[in-house]
C-alpha cells in the first residue's frame, strides 16, 4: 500500500484554521478487511457466565468450592455476594451448602454426587425450609423468567420457587414438580406489570421445600425470557448495531487448558470443571455450538483459537471437522447429533495463545513452538484444507524461528499488544496518556519489524492482532475502561491500515474483561472503547484514501513505552465504501486539553454534501462510564454541510470523530 499522508494535498487547503486536513477521494489505497474492527472474548471472570450468557444463577450446578478452584477465593466471593444482596445471616450456608447458596428454615443439606457430578441434597423438617441464592434478573426490561430445576425427590414433590426482594417480599412465584427419577422441572415466573424494578436491583431466588421433603438437586437455570438462544439480548443488540465483523474465542489463556469436547452435546454430558487458567468454575454451558450460534445471530466472522498448550494435533483436527465437516464424517455426525446438520464453516483458526509466556499452560520457547506448529498444521489441514491458519507470534526472534522451521506453512502471525502493566500507579496520568498516543503513532513501524522474518524468507508479510488493550490495570492511570483506550485503539487501527500487512484485529474484549461492554447487576452498558469499535465497524468504508494533515506536534517523555518525537496531535484516516456510496473521515485529537480548529477539505465528493459528525469525547483522558454514570462517555451527533467541498470544525480535546459523507 502507498503511504496515506501527503503534504502536497495541503497546499490548496484554506489557511484559516490552526490545522488543516485534506482528503482526495480519487487517490485510493488497497482495500482493507472489515475484520480490522473485531473483538476478542474468553472464559474469564464474568465475561461469559453472568455476562454475555443470559443465565443468572451464579452457581447453577451446585459446584463445590473445589470446583471453583480456590477455597479462600470462594469464601470471599460468598461474603461479598451476601453483603451485596443484603443477606444478613451468610453463616446459614456452612460447609454443607454449595457456594453462593444459603438455607432458610428447617432444612439440612449435604453435598452429594450423581454420575460423577456435584449435587445438593436437601432434607426439610416438619416446618419445611428453603435453599436460596442471589440473582439480578433484568426485571426493568423483561418481566418473564424461565426456570429449569434438574433434580429428583423421594416422592413426587412440588417445590415452590419464587423471586423475592432481600426482605422476603414475593415478586413472582410458581411450582416446579420433581419425581423420583431425574428430570427437568420447568416453570415460568412472571413479575407484575405494576412492579417498579430499578436496574441493578438485587433479588433472591428461593426453592421452598414442603415439610419432610427430601430432594437431590443437580442444576438450577434462570433465564430472562427474552434471551436469544441463551445469549444476553442487549449484548446481541450492541453487536448487531456495530455490525461487529469478527469475534475471537474461546481464549485467551483459557484455551491452553480447554478441551472442546467438554463443551458440546447435552448439558448432562458436559462436565463442570475448574477454569484451567482463571479462578472460578467453568460450567461448560457455553461451548462451540453456542459461540458459533452467537456469531450467526450477529453476523460476526468466528476466529477460533485452538488448544496448543496441553492439547494435541488430533484434538485440533477433530475440532475443525466438528465445525466444518460434512454430516457423514465422524465429527460432523457428532455435530448433527447435537442439533446442527449443516457445517458451521469456520474459516479462521489460530494455533495457540501466548505459548511463549510462563503464565501459559504448555508454554515453550521459540524452537519448541516452531516444532509444535509443524505438528499441528498437517493435522488441521487434513480436516479442512481451505481454512486460514494464524501462527502464534511474539518477538522478532520468536517469529524468525517459526518461519525458519515452517517456511511457507506460515501464512499469518499473531500479535498481542497489551502495554502498560509496568507503569507505576503514581505516574502522572496525562504523561501516561501521551505515552499511549505516541505509542499508537509508531505502531506501524513496530509491526513491520515483527513481520521482517517473513520478508526475509520471501513470504508475503501478514499479521493478525488478536489481543489489544491498554493494560495498565490501575485505576489511578488511563486504563482499559477509560477514554484513553478508545483513542489509542483508533490510533492502532490507523497504524495497522497504514502498515498494509495486518489482516485482522480482535480488540480485548467483548464484556467484563478489558475494554468493551460491561454488565453489572444485570445491567449492560458501554466502556468508551466500545464506541471506537462501533464507529469503525458500523460504516462501510474499506478503501483508504490519501489524506494529509498539518497541525501542531508533541514529543512524549518516553519513560515507559518509548520516546517518539514530532507526533501530530491530529491522527486521520479516510475510508471509502467500495461502491463509492459513502466516505468516512476519522480524526483523533490526541491533545489532552485543547480543541483544535481545523479546516477540512474533501475532494471528489459533492461540493455542498451533507456531513454527519459522530464524536466520542469526555471530561478527560481518564473519563469512563460506570454503574452510576453509564453514559458519561458516549457518541454525540451533529450535522453540517460542505461549502465548496470544505468545512471548518473544532475537534474537541482527547476525542475521536467520524465525519461521514454519504450519497
Amino acid at each position: 500500500m502507498m503511504p496515506l499522508t501527503f503534504a502536497c494535498l495541503l497546499a490548496a487547503s484554506p489557511p484559516d484554521a490552526r490545522a488543516r486536513i485534506a482528503v482526495d477521494a480519487a487517490i485510493e489505497g488497497a482495500p482493507v478487511s472489515r475484520n480490522l474492527f473485531g473483538k476478542f472474548t474468553e472464559h474469564l471472570g464474568r465475561n461469559v457466565y453472568l455476562g454475555m450468557w443470559a443465565q443468572i444463577v451464579a452457581n447453577p450446578e451446585f459446584g463445590t468450592a473445589e470446583r471453583f478452584g480456590d477455597l479462600d477465593r470462594t469464601t470471599a466471593m460468598r461474603q461479598r455476594d451476601a453483603e451485596a444482596l443484603g443477606i444478613t445471616d451468610p453463616q446459614r450456608a456452612g460447609e454443607n451448602v454449595a457456594p453462593l447458596w444459603w438455607i432458610d428454615g428447617d432444612v439440612a443439606c449435604e453435598p452429594t454426587t450423581s454420575h460423577g457430578r456435584d449435587t445438593q441434597t436437601a432434607a426439610a423438617g416438619a416446618a419445611g425450609g428453603a435453599l436460596y441464592t442471589g440473582v439480578y434478573p433484568p426485571l426493568h426490561r423483561c418481566r418473564r423468567l424461565e426456570l429449569t430445576v434438574r433434580g429428583r425427590a423421594d416422592a413426587d414433590t412440588a417445590l415452590r420457587v419464587s423471586v423475592t426482594d432481600p426482605d422476603g417480599a414475593v415478586v413472582c412465584e410458581a411450582d416446579a414438580r420433581l419425581s423420583s427419577v431425574w428430570s427437568d422441572a420447568k416453570a415460568e415466573l412472571v413479575a407484575p406489570d405494576a412492579l417498579v424494578a430499578e436496574p441493578g436491583t438485587p433479588y433472591l431466588l428461593r426453592l421452598d421445600l414442603p415439610a419432610e421433603a427430601n430432594v437431590e438437586l443437580a442444576r438450577v437455570l434462570l433465564f430472562p425470557a427474552n434471551h436469544m438462544d441463551g445469549w444476553e439480548p442487549e449484548v446481541i443488540e450492541y453487536m448487531r448495531d456495530a455490525r461487529l465483523p469478527m469475534l475471537r474465542f474461546p481464549g485467551g489463556n483459557f484455551v491452553s487448558g480447554y478441551h472442546w469436547d467438554d463443551g458440546v452435546g447435552p448439558l448432562d454430558r458436559r462436565p463442570p470443571l475448574p477454569n484451567p487458567a482463571w479462578h472460578g468454575a467453568e460450567w461448560n454451558h457455553v461451548g462451540t455450538d453456542e459461540w458459533l450460534r452467537l456469531c450467526e445471530l450477529t453476523g460476526a466472522e468466528p476466529l477460533i483459537c485452538i488448544n496448543a498448550g496441553d492439547g494435541t494435533p488430533d484434538e485440533a483436527r477433530a475440532w475443525i471437522e466438528y465445525c466444518n465437516g460434512a454430516a457423514d464424517t465422524p465429527m460432523g455426525r457428532k455435530r448433527a447429533e447435537n442439533g446442527r446438520t449443516e457445517p458451521w464453516g469456520v474459516r479462521y483458526w489460530e494455533v495457540g495463545n501466548e505459548i511463549y509466556g510462563r503464565w501459559q499452560i504448555g508454554h515453550t520457547d521459540a524452537d519448541g513452538y516452531a516444532e509444535r506448529y509443524a505438528e499441528y498444521i498437517p493435522a488441521m489441514l487434513a480436516a479442512d484444507a481451505s481454512i486460514e491458519i494464524i501462527a502464534n507470534g511474539d518477538t522478532v526472534e520468536w517469529n524468525r524461528a517459526l518461519v525458519a522451521r515452517n517456511g511457507d506453512a506460515v501464512r499469518s502471525i499473531s500479535v498481542h499488544s497489551l502495554p502498560g502493566s509496568h507503569i507505576p500507579a503514581e505516574a502522572d496520568p496525562e504523561a501516561v496518556y501521551l505515552e499511549f498516543m505516541a505509542h499508537a503513532a509508531g505502531y506501524d513501524d513496530y509491526l513491520r519489524g515483527l513481520a521482517a522474518p517473513m520478508v526475509e524468507h520471501g513470504l508475503a508479510p501478514k499479521l493478525a492482532v488478536t489481543e489489544l488493550q491498554v493494560f495498565t490495570n490501575k485505576p489511578s492511570l488511563p486504563n482499559n475502561a477509560s477514554l484513553t483506550d478508545a483513542l489509542w485503539t483508533a490510533g492502532i487501527i490507523h497504524a495497522c491500515i497504514r502498515s498494509g500487512i495486518v489482516e485482522l484485529i480482535t480488540h480485548s474484549a467483548m464484556l467484563n474483561h478489558g475494554g468493551g461492554l460491561r454488565k453489572e447487576r444485570g445491567v449492560v452498558y458501554t466502556n468508551p472503547v466500545w464506541w471506537t469499535t462501533h464507529l469503525y465497524a458500523a460504516q462501510d468504508g474499506v478503501t483508504p484514501l490519501h489524506a494529509g494533515v498539518e497541525c501542531a506536534t508533541f514529543t512524549n517523555d518516553g519513560s515507559w513505552l518509548g520516546k517518539r518525537e514530532d507526533v501530530p496531535y491530529l491522527d486521520v484516516m479516510a475510508l471509502a465504501a467500495e461502491d463509492g456510496s459513502e466516505l468516512s473521515l476519522f480524526v483523533v485529537n490526541r491533545h489532552p486539553r485543547e480543541g483544535i480548529e481545523t479546516s477540512v477539505t474533501l475532494r471528489g465528493v459533492g461540493a455542498d454534501a451533507r456531513v454527519e459528525l459522530h464524536t466520542l469525547a469526555g471530561e478527560g483522558p481518564m473519563a469512563r462510564n460506570h454503574m452510576d454514570a453509564r453514559e458519561a462517555v458516549i457518541v454525540e451527533y451533529a450535522a453540517a454541510r460542505l461549502a465548496d467541498g470544505a468545512l471548518t470544525h473544532t475537534f474537541p480535546p482527547h476525542s475521536l470523530t467520524r465525519l461521514r459523507v454519504a450519497d
